[in-house]
């Protein structure tokens, strides 16, 4: 939801009697001062739902998954007849969409891959989209991190999220999952846990994302301290777990030092 220019937006998903799945479908609406709905389009992507929106100014961005995962752009500018200006249709979803520039977006999701028909989890997915041609919106870059159950608190948490636009940097706690193995009583993805701690990349619109290194915070295979945040100061990122806080040199990634917190 969002307020712009006296108007409280809302997206929301609706489902049909008895929560019919089937029936789901998304909704814009448009209210004004009084709370009174002076706008609205219904009946979007049936059988989907809301993963993310994104309102910024008098637009919104909004992407809904069931198998597909499509990001609509909606203009708002009529309040009272928002309407469709472009869809792009890819598999997996953004579950955060994350303001770049006014024609670009980073999403934060999961990836899909399918298998007999069916489609599953293929690990976290990040990705570039250009939104400048408001009718026909297009992903630009795709960047995976690990296999099915790799995850990352930015997915439902945005504040998980440190960015940094002068510098085109951003980071965020993950847990990447690989080794995947298939437990064939049920056809459920599975994988050992491999690596847990905090990714920094560097976005850029030419050559898309580059992984300028991974903190961690455990120091065995028996540790399962986890990154939770990551915020800079200066040339050095300061990871934050509940047992400790880690000072690393961005240039490089050299650790510098460490102090613990024992929260737990």
């Amino acid at each position: 939801m969002d307020e712009y220019d006296g108007a409280f937006r809302i997206a929301t998903t609706s489902y049909g009697e008895n929560f019919d799945t089937a029936e789901t479908a998304s909704n814009v609406y448009i209210l004004d001062e009084n709370l009174k709905i002076s706008g609205q389009l219904t009946g979007l992507a049936k059988g989907e739902q809301i993963k993310s929106a994104r309102f910024m100014g008098e637009k919104l961005y909004l992407v809904t998954f069931e198998q597909i995962d499509p990001l609509f752009v909606i203009d708002l500018s009529d309040k009272t007849a928002p309407k469709i200006l472009g869809e792009l249709k890819i598999p997996g979803y953004s579950s955060y969409l994350h303001p770049y520039n006014e024609n670009t977006l980073i999403g934060f999701g999961v990836d899909v891959a399918g298998e007999n028909g069916i489609l599953k989890s293929d690990g976290m997915k990040l990705a570039i989209f250009d939104v400048s041609d408001v009718a026909n919106p297009k992903q630009l870059f795709v960047e995976k991190i690990g296999d099915a159950g790799s995850y990352s608190a930015v997915l439902n948490n945005h504040k998980a999220l440190t960015y940094d636009a002068s510098r085109g940097i951003f980071a965020f706690p993950a847990t990447a999952v690989l080794d995947r193995v298939e437990r064939v009583n049920n056809n459920e993805y599975y994988g050992s846990l491999s690596w847990q701690g905090a990714f920094v990349y560097k976005i850029d619109l030419q050559k898309g994302f580059t992984l300028l290194g991974q903190i961690t915070h455990r120091e065995n295979k028996n540790d399962y301290d986890e990154v939770q945040r990551a915020i800079y100061i200066g040339d050095v990122i300061y990871t934050v777990s509940y047992n400790k806080i880690k000072s690393t040199d961005i240039n490089g990634f050299k650790a510098l030092d460490s102090l613990s917190i024992g929260l737990q």
